[in-house]
């Protein structure tokens, strides 16, 4: 599936733990490929986009 990623755009993304086979589905922001930013941005629409709970994309954590 070839999809088309804009800046700005939220997804939910499969992310594996360290040395097990479990994951989490996790949302994330596209911020660009270039850049380096230190923000947190609030997904506002979390139940539309699927999550369990109020979710906060945090690149400061990458």
């Amino acid at each position: 599936m070839n999809q088309k990623f804009k800046l700005g755009d939220d997804w939910i993304a499969i992310v594996y733990f360290k040395n097990e086979a479990q994951f989490k589905h996790r949302p994330v922001v596209v911020v660009g490929r270039d850049i380096t930013v230190d923000i947190d941005v609030i997904i506002e629409y979390w139940k539309e986009a699927g999550l369990k709970h109020l979710s906060i994309a945090r690149t400061t954590k990458i």
